[in-house]
């Protein structure tokens, strides 16, 4: 038996799940060859799946970490932090790979690669990311608050 959408609550599990299809989706863009020409991808392109990777390997080892004292919960936390920074660095040198790639700076139409970068798609995304782990955050800050210092 279906839960109604109404009545559905999010797993902290989720945003590991979304976290990966941002690597997957990301992966997908930085190796095509008509989004990110190949003599940048050293400079750009590597950097975002990089800190994308970084974004979904720090949500999964918080994950793994069983908090049962304050020293657990603050290591958990301190990766849930470093998830959001990671995210946040990649959404930057996102915005930044769609201005050089997506036309806004070129002089003629002629110029423009093929395909373009879907910068909404992504950065929703991202975005999507973002507000669960905000939200797992704020879980754990409630669910733990004996061992917050």
């Amino acid at each position: 038996m279906s839960v109604k959408k109404s009545k559905r609550t999010d797993s902290p599990l989720r945003v590991l799940l979304e976290a990966k299809k941002l690597v997957v989706y990301t992966m997908m863009i930085c190796n095509n060859e008509k989004r990110f020409p190949k003599k940048w991808r050293w400079a750009t392109a590597g950097k975002i799946a990089d800190e994308i990777t970084s974004v979904m390997t720090e949500i999964s080892e918080a994950n793994a970490i069983m908090v049962n004292d304050a020293e657990t919960y603050k290591e958990r936390h301190i990766r849930q932090v470093r998830a959001l920074a990671f995210l946040e660095g990649a959404a930057s040198l996102m915005d930044v790979s769609y201005i050089l790639f997506s036309g806004l700076k070129r002089i003629s139409k002629d110029d423009a690669p093929e395909k373009t970068i879907n910068i909404n798609n992504w950065a929703q995304q991202a975005g999507n990311v973002k507000a669960l782990l905000l939200k797992w955050k704020k879980s754990d800050t409630d669910r733990y608050k004996e061992f917050k210092q």
